[in-house]
């Protein structure tokens, strides 16, 4: 509620009154709409603009990367300035998804690549258009194959790598953590990786798990 104030809190019906003392307008979504790919297809659904952005709701605020100490960003008119710009240019050029890197980590950030044009992208995702539907068989995994299924067919993901979303992931109660647990995670890995393939890699250390999409392009 304060890195996006101006943003629509969708919630379950049966917690909205939880959630009343947040200043934001609260929509409220159906007890029976379970999982991340539901609740994304139902916010695709339930909206009517060609472009809309889906933000977790556990992040902290926006990281600038692109020099050689890193800038923590909290004010939300700087950081809706940031999301309009990128859904500009990714609606521009003919694309379905768009979103931001996945590390806010300076040490590990390419100069060359300001821009990239495959991969995956979560946290925060914007999607333009309604050519494509998140799987809905998965609880987690969902962003993955989302960004696969664009690459598939448009070709392309836009991902703005000079900016990550910091999130404390996998730590707020409800939603997707009434399911998450480390059965259903390989659960999902293993359809994913049937699905898709050599393009979808997954690895697992003793601190965490990285996930990347492997393609050329």
């Amino acid at each position: 509620h304060e890195i996006f104030p101006y943003a629509d809190l969708i919630v379950p019906e049966s917690e909205f009154n939880l959630y009343s003392k947040y200043k934001m307008n609260i929509v409220k979504i159906p007890d029976n709409i379970l999982g991340l790919g539901s609740v994304r297809n139902w916010c695709l659904d339930h909206y009517k603009e060609k472009i809309i952005i889906m933000c977790d709701d556990d992040i902290k605020g926006l990281m600038f990367i692109a020099k050689i100490t890193h800038k923590f960003i909290k004010d939300p008119v700087t950081i809706y300035q940031i999301l309009v710009n990128d859904a500009l240019m990714a609606s521009d050029i003919g694309l379905g998804v768009f979103g931001y890197n996945q590390t806010a980590d300076v040490r590990k950030y390419d100069f060359t690549t300001p821009f990239l044009l495959k991969g995956w992208v979560g946290g925060v995702i914007g999607v333009i258009g309604r050519d494509l539907r998140f799987i809905e068989n998965n609880k987690c995994k969902v962003d993955v194959d989302f960004c696969l299924q664009n690459l598939l067919s448009k070709r392309i993901v836009w991902i703005n790598n000079r900016y990550s979303f910091v999130q404390i992931r996998d730590r707020n109660k409800g939603g997707n953590s009434l399911f998450r647990n480390s059965i259903l995670i390989k659960k999902e890995i293993d359809f994913l990786s049937r699905k898709w393939g050599k393009y979808f890699i997954c690895k697992e250390t003793k601190t965490n798990m990285t996930t990347r999409i492997n393609l050329k392009r």
